[in-house]
């Protein structure tokens, strides 16, 4: 019994799922949209449907939490909008950003093409980077347990004391 198989029915079948994404030359060609230098290799990623990357509220949060939380500059990180960028995927992200950590507010991992497992607010590594997702900014102005959980990820992100 020899029985030829055919690769292109097969393979599709077993590999259906996009674990990393493939670059596509087209995408590629254009640079994003940001805000900030990433003097930190540090890139802070928003699903901001409405403002050009955050209502000021969420801003000034943001500020605050880079500048008096993790006491750096707010040249020291880059914000890229997705919703602002046409085929922003992971892999065009860390070619133009080079990031060391990434922060994503209301964005999900498969929105920047990664089909991992991503709980909320908690760190993970992957290609070199590590990851917090979490959920929209506004989401941390008013929820006390939230913010705690958030800043909890940060801490352990860039390597701070907890017991602060």
């Amino acid at each position: 019994m020899n029985e030829s198989i055919d690769n292109t029915v097969v393979l599709p079948r077993l590999f259906n799922k996009e674990i990393y994404a493939v670059e596509d030359k087209k995408s590629s060609e254009s640079a994003f949209q940001f805000s900030g230098k990433s003097l930190s290799s540090i890139l802070i990623l928003t699903g901001d449907k409405k403002n050009e990357f955050f209502s000021s509220e969420s801003f000034q949060k943001l500020e605050e939490i880079i500048t008096k939380g993790l006491k750096l500059a707010m040249d020291d990180v880059a914000i890229v909008n997705i919703y602002k960028n046409e085929s922003c995927n992971f892999i065009h992200l860390q070619k133009q950003f080079l990031p060391k950590n990434i922060i994503a507010f209301g964005v999900l991992p498969t929105s920047i093409r990664l089909h991992i497992d991503a709980p909320l607010c908690e760190v993970i590594d992957f290609a070199d980077c590590k990851m917090i997702f979490a959920e929209t900014m506004e989401t941390y102005i008013s929820n006390i347990e939230k913010k705690k959980k958030l800043w909890l990820a940060l801490q352990i992100m860039f390597g701070l004391n907890q017991n602060k």
